[in-house]
């Protein structure tokens, strides 16, 4: 994949934070980042000087749909374990006492987590 130019560009500036979800299925990891996710959108009105931005495509996509599951009151699809492991990349400005970071947010698919070799080969 390639990495967004902002993500390099300010790598200095906005060092990552890197949330990985581990869990079995159905344990509501999916649900948890993207109840996590909507909570940027509102972020400005718990402290006024934060915002975020998503970095790529991708991540506005994600929003778009998460938002749009939250609007139709349904729970996010279950992540699948075929799927291309993919992060949502924001960056997250001016936070209090943490400054400004890059929240690069991977949704890992529970069965990752049902054999021990599975776990081995997503570690990295």
């Amino acid at each position: 994949e390639t990495v967004p130019n902002i993500y390099v560009k300010d790598y200095n500036k906005v060092p990552p934070l890197w949330l990985v979800t581990v869990g079995f299925s159905r344990h509501g990891k999916t649900t948890y980042l993207a109840a996590l996710t909507l909570m940027l959108e509102n972020i400005s009105k718990v402290w006024h000087d934060v915002y975020y931005r998503p970095l790529d495509q991708y991540t506005f996509d994600a929003i778009r749909n998460m938002r749009s599951e939250a609007i139709h009151g349904e729970l996010p699809s279950k992540t699948q374990s075929q799927q291309v492991l993919r992060p949502l990349l924001f960056n997250v400005y001016d936070l209090p006492e943490s400054g400004s970071r890059c929240l690069v947010m991977y949704d890992v698919a529970g069965e990752t987590y049902d054999s021990l070799d599975e776990i081995q080969k997503y570690v990295t």
